[in-house]
């Protein structure tokens, strides 16, 4: 019998005083599990530009701001299939030197629990 369940992704942050103006992870070890929502948290003194390959920028994220991926699964098509970020997914930041930490969390649905 299928259980849904959802898990809670490790909380992980990176302080803005290791900034040098290159991409880097904020989750060095990846998601742990496929993951269908991240939040990412700007707690810093600047802005911040968010990449999901470390090579392009996606996402740029003023001083406090909030980013929260689409629901991936309510977005997925065909209707009823599930669109995930992959195992292992790895969120880099880039930014000049600053204060403050930037956050992410997020879900993910275990298989096989």
């Amino acid at each position: 019998m299928a259980i849904n369940r959802i898990k809670a992704l490790a909380l992980t942050k990176i302080e803005a005083t290791t900034f040098t103006g290159s991409y880097l992870p904020i989750n060095p070890s990846g998601a742990e599990g496929a993951a269908f929502y991240f939040r990412i948290n700007n707690d810093t003194d600047g802005a911040v530009t968010v990449s999901f390959d470390g090579i392009n920028d996606h996402i740029y994220l003023l001083e406090a701001e909030v980013y929260e991926t689409p629901t991936t699964q309510n977005n997925s098509l065909p209707a009823g299939k599930v669109a995930l970020f992959p195992k292992g997914q790895i969120i880099y930041v880039k930014a000049s030197m600053g204060t403050g930490y930037l956050y992410l969390s997020g879900f993910y649905q275990p298989v096989g629990e």
